[in-house]
């Protein structure tokens, strides 16, 4: 079981699409729906009731969400004192992972950290350094012997367009047969057996060809300091 960990409401951050600054855009009201905007902005948790049901259940993952998590790290980490999940996990903007002991980030099966895109477009939505600072810090983690998975969300808005993203990093990283496998497979959904037909090869050399262009893209994700899996699963098929 999942267990959604809210340790609070409130975040360190602006950015141009949370629910908080949007709201300021309405120029109704909700009609017949009623908004509580009283909620408290931190809640409490019975942290041994968790532990209770957490130890029922030999596959319980507990999650801490926001807000921002972090801004909450002496509550999290009684939580991580107390309650023997399976697997921790975290939705964090990742401006704060620097100020968590290494003996308890590297506890975390999966960081998920909020980035928008390169950095131009994380800066935009999120503010100037934002993007560099999140790099920083999980470089940082990792050098400090993380080794979880670590995964980037993306809020896609306006500003965002992956599919150009993904076509200008293929068109910079990829060979033209590359290009061409890549674009007939993971793009269009053709199945390798048609794929390697009109590409006029076999499916084990085109499958190679794939692993190939794939291993391509995720060294340049790396030099460019992201994990995004939203892009990569474009690419994990066949």
């Amino acid at each position: 079981m999942f267990f959604h960990i809210v340790l609070t409401t409130e975040c360190n951050l602006q950015c141009r699409y949370c629910f908080g600054e949007t709201m300021e855009d309405f120029d109704e009201d909700f009609g017949d729906f009623d908004v509580d905007y009283s909620l408290p902005k931190k809640i409490n948790y019975d942290v041994k009731l968790l532990g209770d049901f957490c130890s029922r259940d030999p596959d319980c993952v507990v999650t801490f969400y926001g807000g921002e998590p972090l801004l909450c790290a002496d509550e999290m980490k009684q939580i991580m004192d107390v309650v023997k999940p399976k697997h921790f996990m975290i939705q964090t903007n990742g401006l704060l992972l620097d100020r968590l002991a290494p003996e308890y980030v590297n506890r975390f099966h999966t960081i998920l950290v909020s980035l928008d895109g390169d950095e131009a477009l994380t800066d935009y939505y999120r503010g100037k350094g934002t993007f560099r600072k999140v790099v920083h810090n999980l470089r940082l983690i990792v050098k400090n012997g993380f080794g979880g998975e670590l995964i980037a969300r993306m809020t896609v808005m306006e500003q965002t367009d992956l599919l150009a993203r993904v076509q200008k990093m293929m068109r910079e990283e990829l060979t033209d047969k590359q290009l061409r496998a890549m674009m007939a497979v993971a793009i269009r959904g053709m199945p390798l057996e048609e794929a390697a037909r009109r590409l006029g090869t076999e499916r084990n050399a085109l499958y190679k060809l794939l692993h190939d262009a794939r291993l391509r893209l995720k060294r340049r994700l790396a030099r460019e300091g992201l994990t995004p899996a939203e892009l990569l699963a474009v690419f994990e098929h066949g």
